[in-house]
């Protein structure tokens, strides 16, 4: 079985100025592209983004995050959390977003940057995690 490799290229695109107290101020758009390469009119190659519908193996997934809010007041602490899609890995170096700190966990509930999260093998052995064995990921929104 293949593994689809997710290109996360999430952008934190606030609409206002971080203002909202409740969750339900914050609204959250998320949409998975990939990119294909087209033939303009003029014979041009130009990539371009359609909605991934249904991908192959070894296909990389553009996840794109989108964050308003709606609220009439400034957020605070605000916290994002995503899941990685089973049967597809984490790409390094390609999570980011405007004026926030990125950090991934392996199991769901421990978060940190890459070189400080560790798993353990069948074998009980501790070994660094890399990029494949993240199952979240963290936006925490420097306000």
């Amino acid at each position: 079985m293949g593994i689809n490799r997710i290109l996360i290229s999430l952008l934190l695109s606030i609409a206002v100025p971080l203002t909202a107290l409740a969750a339900d101020e914050i609204r959250f758009d998320s949409i998975a592209e990939i990119e294909v390469q087209v033939t303009e009119p003029d014979g041009t190659l130009v990539m371009v983004r359609q909605p991934a519908a249904r991908v192959t193996p070894g296909t990389n997934v553009i996840f794109t995050n989108r964050f308003t809010n709606d609220g009439n007041e400034a957020a605070e602490n605000l916290v994002i959390t995503n899941p990685i899609p089973e049967q597809m890995a984490y790409l390094a170096g390609t999570a980011r977003g405007s004026d926030s700190q990125v950090t991934f966990s392996v199991d769901g509930k421990t978060f940190a940057a890459p070189e400080k999260l560790t798993v353990t093998d069948a074998a009980g052995q501790t070994r660094p995690a890399g990029p494949g064995d993240y199952t979240h990921i963290r936006w925490q929104l420097n306000t």
